[in-house]
């Protein structure tokens, strides 16, 4: 299913992402500023759960901006290779 920006995130579809985080051992978010609440919201209870949080994006992000501990990787999404290698360090 698509959700086009603007339009909310069915609430079972939020329950079934938190619910994913809660059993994960941490959070990668790839490509996404998160500036949007539908997506930060994930970051948020990554942050007050103390998972640790991996960001690979090209430019400041909203985690950035509200001083969100990161891992952040400042590049564009062809370094996934690189960044598997360097991620074994943080997961």
């Amino acid at each position: 299913d698509v959700v086009f920006f603007g339009d909310a995130v069915p609430r079972d579809r939020v329950d079934a992402c938190f619910a994913a985080l809660d059993d994960a051992d941490g959070l990668l978010c790839l490509g996404t500023s998160l500036a949007v609440y539908s997506a930060f919201r994930f970051v948020d209870r990554a942050r007050k759960t103390g998972k640790p949080i991996c960001v690979v994006n090209r430019g400041p992000t909203r985690a950035d901006l509200e001083g969100v501990p990161v891992t952040k990787i400042d590049a564009d999404l062809a370094i996934l290779p690189e960044a598997r290698r360097l991620l074994a360090t943080v997961f």
